[in-house]
């Protein structure tokens, strides 16, 4: 095709206008000359305006078709001499009557986005007011082409149409001989000459003069393969050549594309501050959350450090506890479970340390459900503290604290399943059970020899007396109750000193207890702010989101600058008359 360099250009920078539009709607960034309709880019987009004038069966219509390859114009077609017809672009073919002497056809070819064909009535067959009509034509034209037939060049109609209208055809015009094949070599030159003098005097100046032969051009183009050697006799080459340096040197054209290009330099610059001044918008609104963030580091150290009263409420459930472990201690250590503690394995020591175990993890337990939500409470005020900061700064609407991305409820369990724990492993570390176990044994053995000394001396006196030896009897007897009242005391005192043992046992361990179960708490606070911190993370995908976009449409930019740096040199390398 034609022109393919300026056309190559136009499209390229057609595309880059596209996309520059294209990432200033989603920025929202004015545009001036590139919007919808301007003038400037109606006049970029308009195709090139090609005309065809002559008289009646010159060749006009063969002309264009051999042109541009294909049956566009209908050869020898009476109705149509009386027509202006103009060849536009459409997806349909239709045509649509303007005026009595004016008609449009969109035809589904895609030179027509570049090229509109304008083929008019022979200038032989019109009256002069229909020759005014197609003259009011040429001032939008880019090229004009007059064909003459060799049989008769000169004729009087063509050469006074082109007279009458001077000014606008200067620098439009090329004359076209067809039918070439009618004359030899000679004569073809006789003609020219004669056709450049006869320009000359009717227009002044050098004007382009081509010998063409529609006959031979299409009979080149129908072979397969095209018959190029055919096709560069017809001198349709020439026709082409000249065309293309019009249309990649159309100073008017280079003109626009020149004014569309920095147009679109000077939207491309207002979208790259655009950019660069969301992109330090961000890092501001990513400077507000570092710092929200910083707050909550805080927020959560303080719960960390000053947790005594705490830490008092989780020791007093080990002596709370206790207390009632010592009850369950008195009653193991009285008469009669010690007597039968004689007789049997005593599982006091295990029974006291499970009801410690399980009374103190119970307890713990309720402390640390009430703790795990005052630390919820703590989070859900600060968050409330920081919203509306959210909002005025970072320009977002806060996540809701209950809107299911903080799961408060498995915080609180888990809270409460790790501080039962640590409760459960930090009696268990008294070894309260082996200490007992140890001392009641003793116990026990001690009694046993109260109580085979009391049996001892009932069975002496009931031998004795049973033998009538009444008086030793009575002092055996006496002797043994003697044994069971020493028993008895014994009993009741080394109970005592059992739960003495026991109560020293747990108050020694709470220091201990409450240490151990400290750094659970502060684990466990870490664990309700980590989670809390997921509130913020939103934020900072957010940003982080936006940041990409932003970097995402800076980089297109760059794209779209560099390839207008290349538009630019392919501007400025165009020389007149390429």
């Amino acid at each position: 095709m034609f022109g393919e360099r300026y056309l190559a250009t136009r499209k390229t920078l057609g595309t880059l206008v596209h996309d520059t539009r294209e990432l200033a709607r989603r920025i929202t960034v004015e545009l001036d000359d590139l919007t919808d309709g301007s003038d400037l880019l109606r006049d970029f987009s308009n195709p090139f305006l090609v005309m065809v004038c002559g008289e009646v069966n010159a060749g006009k219509s063969t002309f264009v078709n051999a042109l541009f390859g294909k049956e566009l114009c209908g050869v020898n077609v009476l109705p149509e001499t009386g027509k202006v017809i103009q060849y536009r672009y459409g997806e349909e073919e239709r045509n649509e009557e303007l005026s009595g002497m004016r008609e449009e056809r969109y035809r589904p070819l895609a030179f027509l986005s570049d090229f509109n064909i304008v083929d008019t009535p022979g200038t032989n067959s019109v009256p002069r007011i229909d020759g005014a009509a197609i003259g009011g034509l040429f001032p939008e034209a880019d090229l004009v082409f007059f064909i003459l037939p060799v049989g008769n060049p000169w004729e009087a109609a063509t050469w006074n149409l082109l007279s009458r209208f001077p000014e606008e055809l200067e620098g439009k015009v090329a004359f076209v001989v067809q039918q070439a094949d009618l004359r030899d070599e000679g004569e073809l030159a006789i003609i020219r000459e004669h056709v450049c003098s006869l320009a000359r005097k009717k227009m002044g100046g050098s004007p382009e003069v081509f010998v063409v032969s529609g006959k031979l051009a299409g009979e080149a183009k129908a072979r397969q393969p095209p018959d190029e050697e055919a096709w560069k006799e017809s001198g349709y080459p020439e026709v082409e050549a000249f065309i293309s340096r019009r249309v990649n040197a159309s100073p008017g054209r280079r003109q626009v594309a020149r004014e569309v290009h920095d147009a679109a330099g000077r939207a491309l610059r207002r979208i790259e501050d655009q950019l660069a001044c969301s992109l330090a918008e961000l890092d501001r609104k990513g400077s507000v959350l570092r710092e929200l963030e910083a707050g909550m580091v805080q927020e959560r150290e303080a719960m960390r450090s000053e947790p005594e009263e705490q830490f008092e409420a989780l020791g007093a459930a080990l002596g709370e506890e206790g207390k009632r472990v010592l009850s369950l201690m008195r009653l193991r250590v009285t008469l009669w479970p010690s007597l039968l503690s004689l007789f049997r394995r005593d599982e006091s020591p295990s029974a006291v340390e499970k009801a410690l175990v399980d009374g103190v993890e119970e307890a713990v337990g309720r402390v640390a459900d009430g703790q795990a939500r005052e630390v919820r409470q703590a989070c859900e005020e600060h968050w409330d503290s920081v919203a509306s900061r959210i909002r005025e700064d970072i320009e977002v609407e806060p996540p809701a604290v209950d809107a299911g991305e903080v799961d408060w409820g498995g915080l609180q369990q888990r809270f409460v399943r790790r501080l039962g724990r640590a409760a459960r492993t930090a009696v268990e570390k008294v070894k309260l059970r082996g200490l007992l176990e140890a001392r009641f044994e003793a116990r026990r053995r001690v009694l046993q020899r109260f109580l085979a000394g009391c049996l001892l001396g009932v069975t002496a006196g009931g031998a004795l007396g049973a033998v009538g030896w009444h008086p030793f009897s009575w002092i055996f007897l006496g002797g043994a109750l003697v044994v069971a009242v020493l028993g008895a005391r014994q009993a009741r005192r080394s109970g005592r000193v059992l739960v003495e043992l026991c109560r020293e046992c747990v108050e020694g361990s709470e220091g201990d207890f409450t240490e151990s179960l400290g750094g659970e708490y502060r684990a466990g606070v870490s664990d309700y702010f980590k989670d809390y911190g997921m509130l913020y993370e939103i934020l900072g995908r957010v940003i982080l989101q936006s940041d990409t976009v932003v970097k995402s449409r800076q980089e297109e930019c760059a794209r779209l600058l560099h390839a207008l740096r290349l538009i630019e040199q392919e501007l400025e390398d165009w020389e007149p008359g390429e």
